[in-house]
């Protein structure tokens, strides 16, 4: 979970400064661009965010093992 809210809150960080630098002279209802690009990337990023959670509940549901650390010692490699 805490690598999925890390990825979509870099995600947001820099579509933010994307979208001020690169976006914002299309910012929409006279706003400023920094608040224009806060709004827009601040609800894609709950969104993917959201996505984001619900698929990995999904996936912790359907295949547990997936997120279940072995122990690497009981671990043995053919050579």
């Amino acid at each position: 979970m805490f690598a999925g809210f890390a990825g979509s809150l870099a995600r947001y960080f820099w579509h933010f400064v994307a979208g001020w630098i690169f976006w914002g002279q299309y910012a929409l209802w006279g706003l400023a661009p920094s608040i224009f690009s806060l709004v827009m990337n601040g609800a894609s990023g709950l969104a993917t965010g959201g996505v984001t959670a619900l698929a990995l509940v999904l996936l912790y549901r359907a295949v547990p093992r997936l997120f279940k650390v072995e122990d690497s010692a009981a671990l043995k490699f053919n050579s």
